[in-house]
């Protein structure tokens, strides 16, 4: 690796008598006299590696391996408050997002769109297409609406394993350009 720290030390002081990086082989030199020193190799994302070593005539190469730091974070929990919140992505590791170049590729034909997502998700097919997209598409964060055109259509989101907390298999999130796409409302109106 090039570009890495090394510092060496006599003994447990503080400060290095020598510091120096690795070349493009990701070797390093320094001129040392006979004696026991304490050897710090750092690089970012890397654990720092610290050997004692002993120089003296006719040394050899010491090759070194740098670990992966580890990354650590704590999180403080309130427990004054009364209200809890969670804060999630809507994105999981399994899910495929579809935007730009990859909307225009697209069947043209809603039916065909919605049954091409379908299968990118996995879902089992009831055949019903209008059941099938009530229970699998979200749009714009409402279900129970209607698959917009293509070109109202920002971002497509298909998550095979959903993990909401009704079980509800894989989800479909469509995500529409702004102002492009009115969510279709049913009333019932009872008289007396």
């Amino acid at each position: 690796m090039q570009s890495v720290d090394v510092r060496v030390f006599k003994g447990d002081e503080a400060d290095p008598i020598a510091v120096t990086t690795t070349d493009a082989e990701g070797l390093f030199a320094v001129a040392l006299p006979d004696g026991e020193y304490r050897m710090e190799v750092s690089a970012p994302a890397f654990a720092t590696f610290i050997e004692t070593v002993r120089v003296g005539a006719g040394m050899e190469p010491r090759p070194v391996t740098l670990a992966v730091d580890v990354v650590r974070e704590e999180i403080d929990v309130d427990t004054e408050r009364e209200e809890l919140s969670v804060a999630y992505t809507s994105m999981s590791l399994t899910s495929q997002r579809l935007s730009g170049d990859a909307l225009l590729d697209l069947p043209d034909n809603e039916e065909d769109v919605a049954m091409y997502l379908l299968m990118l998700a996995g879902a089992d097919t009831t055949g019903d297409l209008e059941a099938d997209v009530l229970s699998s598409f979200i749009i714009d964060g409402f279900d129970n609406g209607r698959l917009p055109s293509l070109d109202q259509i920002a971002q497509i989101i298909v998550d095979p394993n959903s993990l909401s907390a009704d079980g509800g298999g894989p989800r479909i999130e469509i995500v529409t350009r702004p102002g492009t796409y009115d969510l279709e409302l049913r009333v019932a109106v009872k008289l007396p």
